[in-house]
């Protein structure tokens, strides 16, 4: 029989939505008391996971592992993964026979868990040796060879091995049960079969109802079994003892007699599920085992408001029904095109794609066939296939008359698929300003946006964006701001989801303006708001904007907090949302910041290395090569010029303008930096038009190549006056981490021409990272004050010790990280630590990153030094 999606851990979820707060919010995604939140799996799971975490720490024991449905088993994975980043102890032990199901949960849980805080027992068949023992511990007047015997005969299970030591029986495992339940009455009998046909604990009353029996009468039945060990009682209710009874019992029932008791469950259940999808689910597989017809019910369910609940595995079943019913008729073809679209939003396109493209075949009415090829060309966008796209999109306009509204959405997609796909900006954004002039041509037809029907706001919200991703390629600065704004507007109405989007959007496209505090607040938002309706995939697309434009702001701690949820988010969710980047490459961008910079560096490789997006491994490699110049210069001229060049073949894959000019001009001033002049002449000559003299990345871009190229050539005046420009922009923007680096350069550029002044810029850089909380920026400030002949005193950020107060520097440290900070200093590994205070590796070392970085440290070398030593009023920079 089928697992039915999230039974095994109905109990579970029960409890969890008994916790305050957390819980209530879990039991109204479940049950559907938020009609308008439009719950999907993923934030069910979240608010599981936030439930869990009010506990505190928990033991989570799984049997029979084997018979565990995979929504159930993606729950748990999705707790352990969570609670695992949120350092909440959690212990899980799980049993179950041997399977691809367990083996497959105990790699997983090895990857996610230290050895200490899972188990899992492979109910593998006993040795002859070890069978022999039990069967004599359980008869001592078994001879050696009687229970060997009994060993064979039972191949080893110790189920089927008690059973027989105990019955003594000479029968066969297969028969030996069935002779046990030939001596039980009628109504424990049919009590048993009833259970064994539900497949999991059910209550009193409801197997009166399915067995048509006054409480009493189960009662009565009911203790039978539990006297004869063929039945257990828990919270849940009843049900058989071991799954080998079940198989047993299952065994022996007639076929007409099981189809009876799975019709009868199904009416049962379909009667009291009102709009539960989960219950509806499981009637179906009951109905479908009593050879009932079913499609009335696939429907139902496929309709549900809470339909997004269901499994990938629960479509492929219902796809399967599809499948049955007759070609063209009208219950397929909807039936299909619910599956299609709940496929697409599960992530499962090739089965989104395959059921679209049958109902465009088979439907004999236009409109629908129309439809099913528009949806068909969503499919192949999301997979990538731009050929698909417009070759669909093309068949839409053939179908059938295209009205206006359904217009926008063709001239949305097709734009989309050209700036995305087929990297033509140009072309992009014709199709998409054609698609936002037609619904604005339609939003003056009605008035109003409150006046315009749902689905034209969403076409008109579509066109807005794909325009706005085509303005943002082209640096169309103004009409970027405009049409984001006119996003977040649109979006207003159409539900939570869409407003979040929104606001993600607009943050994304005010941060490349250099309206980095807009895109703070806008980003803020849209994280907030994603927490409270529990949007874990929201909430991550908004973790990468906002930890980005909190490093800009030189808020670098706050960043790093961020960034660390951010990824721990993303890790849970496994197939996260790449539209905005990878979360993990912003936290390594970060903790450039923090850490020593060639491990970051080394690390900022390896995501440019697994990374399969032009656009966001170009950015990789350009942060690499701006960072080794900055930390390294000439020394490593041949790994930036490397890192460049692997930047250009990325910009040639990507084809966005908007790169290409960042990288272009980027490079110009590298390549100066390092000596190779002519180079950057060329390539700053090659990126022309007029700017304005404020602040925009482009500008400031610019400016500090003209700087670059200008000291390269001797011209020190020019570039320490362009320099002190770019500085003063900066500094209106907010853009505090970015203002560090510029003093530097200014102290750097007059150095040899006026030392004053170098020192006092470089003094400015100093306390300015200092106050930002950036280690990595202050240590290099220090380094130049040292090549200046100055004496330095490093303070550590965060408010740790220096020269003037003699603030003990560990004080900023949580207890845990002190903790860890003193394990260290023992000279324990990561592993060690981890064991002593039973957290994970991965949690360790998380710590010792944040400790690193509050007291200002390199190493872990240091860091020892700073805890033996004690209280210190403060030490020298090496």
């Amino acid at each position: 029989m089928e697992s039915i999606a999230l039974g095994v851990v109905g109990e579970l979820l029960r409890l969890l939505a008994t916790v305050p707060q957390d819980g209530q919010r879990l039991a109204a995604l479940v049950h559907g008391e938020v009609a308008d939140l439009g719950a999907e799996p993923i934030r069910v799971f979240e608010a599981a996971h936030r439930a869990l975490l009010r506990l505190g720490p928990c033991h989570l024991a799984i049997d029979d592992l084997q018979w565990v449905d995979r929504a159930s088993l993606a729950l748990i994975d999705y707790l352990v993964r969570a609670a695992e980043g949120r350092h909440q102890l959690l212990t899980v032990v799980a049993a179950g026979r041997p399977s691809r199901a367990l083996s497959g949960f105990a790699r997983r849980m090895e990857n996610e868990l230290p050895p200490d805080r899972w188990a899992h027992l492979e109910l593998a068949p006993l040795s002859r040796d070890a069978g022999r023992q039990l069967a004599r511990a359980l008869d001592r007047n078994l001879t050696d060879a009687a229970a060997v015997d009994i060993w064979s005969r039972a191949t080893g299970s110790p189920f089927w091995l008690e059973l027989l030591a105990r019955a003594s029986t000479t029968e066969d495992p297969a028969t030996a049960i069935g002779q046990r339940l030939r001596g039980i009455g009628p109504d424990a009998g049919r009590l048993l079969a009833a259970l064994s046909v539900a497949g999991r604990p059910i209550s009193v009353d409801d197997l009166g109802a399915m067995l048509t029996w006054p409480v009493r009468r189960v009662v009565g039945a009911r203790q039978e079994l539990i006297t004869l060990g063929l039945a257990l009682e828990s919270i849940a209710g009843l049900a058989t003892a071991h799954d080998l009874i079940r198989e047993a019992a299952l065994h022996e029932l007639p076929t007409a007699v099981r189809r009876q008791l799975d019709a009868r469950l199904a009416e049962g259940i379909e009667r009291d599920a009102d709009d539960d999808v989960l219950l509806l689910r499981e009637a179906l597989v009951h109905r479908r085992a009593a050879g009932r017809p079913s499609t009335d019910l696939a429907l139902r369910i496929v309709s549900a408001r809470l339909s997004r609940l269901l499994s990938v595995e629960d479509l492929h079943l219902l796809a399967a029904m599809s499948d049955e019913l007759p070609a063209g008729s009208d219950d397929r073809i909807d039936l299909d095109r619910r599956i299609a679209a709940l496929a697409a939003q599960a992530g499962d396109l090739e089965l989104a794609s395959g059921r679209w493209e049958r109902i465009a075949s088979d439907a004999a009415d236009a409109t629908i066939r129309q439809h099913a090829c528009l949806e068909a060309a969503r499919a192949a966008y999301g997979a990538g296939h731009g050929e698909r796209v417009h070759a669909w999109l093309d068949r839409v306009e053939n179908e059938a008359p295209v009205a206006a509204e359904l217009s926008v959405t063709i001239d949305a997609i097709r734009a989309d698929a050209l700036l995305w796909l087929d990297h033509e900006s140009v072309a992009g954004q014709e199709i998409a300003s054609r698609a936002v002039a037609t619904a604005e041509r339609l939003l003056a037809e009605v008035g109003s946006l409150a006046a315009m029907p749902i689905e034209g706001r969403r076409a008109y919200l579509a066109a807005l964006e794909a325009a706005g991703d085509a303005a943002l390629q082209l640096e169309r600065a103004d009409e970027i701001v405009r049409l984001a704004d006119a996003c977040v507007e649109v979006a207003q109405g159409i539900g939570g989801e869409a407003r979040i989007a929104a606001l993600n959007r607009a943050a994304f496209a005010n941060r490349p303006l250099g309206r980095v505090v807009e895109a703070e607040r806008l980003s803020r938002m849209a994280w907030d708001e994603g927490g409270e309706l529990i949007m874990p995939s929201a909430m991550v697309e908004a973790g990468h904007l906002l930890a980005r434009t909190l490093r800009d702001l030189g808020r670098i701690p706050e960043a790093h907090r961020i960034a660390t949820d951010t990824v721990e988010m993303e890790a849970r969710l496994r197939n996260p949302s790449r539209r905005w980047g990878n979360a993990l490459n912003v936290l390594h961008t970060i903790e450039l910041c923090l850490e020593d910079p060639a491990a970051c560096l080394r690390r900022l490789g390896e995501d440019a290395r697994g990374e399969r997006d032009p656009h966001y491994r170009l950015a990789i490699h350009l942060t690499i090569a701006t960072w080794l110049a900055r930390t390294a210069g000439n020394a490593a001229e041949q790994e930036i010029v490397a890192a460049l060049d692997a930047a250009r073949a990325d910009s040639r894959l990507a084809r966005c303008p908007r790169c290409a000019a960042q990288l272009r001009i980027e490079s110009a001033g590298l390549l100066a930096r390092i000596g190779r002049l002519d180079e950057a002449v060329e390539l700053l000559e090659a990126d022309r038009g007029d700017l304005p003299r404020t602040y925009r990345p482009r500008w400031l871009w610019r400016s500090r190549a003209i700087a670059e190229i200008a000291h390269a050539s001797g011209d020190h005046a020019t570039s320490i006056r362009v320099l002190h420009d770019v500085a003063a922009a900066a500094a209106s923007a907010g853009l505090l981490e970015e203002l560090v680096w510029i003093w530097l350069d200014v102290g750097r550029v007059s150095m040899d021409v006026d030392r004053d002044e170098a020192v006092a810029a470089v003094r400015r850089a100093a306390a300015l990272a200092d106050q930002i909380g950036a280690p990595t920026h202050a240590r290099i400030a220090a380094r130049a004050l040292r090549a200046l002949g100055v004496r330095t005193w490093r303070r550590t950020t965060s408010g740790a010790a220096d020269s003037t107060t003699g603030m003990d520097p560990l004080s900023v440290l949580s207890g845990r990280e002190r903790e860890v900070a003193g394990l260290v200093a023992n000279g324990q590994s990561n592993r060690e630590i981890a064991a002593l205070l039973d957290i994970s590796p991965k949690t360790v070392e998380r710590h010792l990153t944040n400790v690193l970085a509050k007291v200002g440290l390199r190493n872990r070398t240091e860091l020892a030094t700073l805890v033996r030593a004690g209280p210190v009023r403060g030490f020298p920079d090496e």
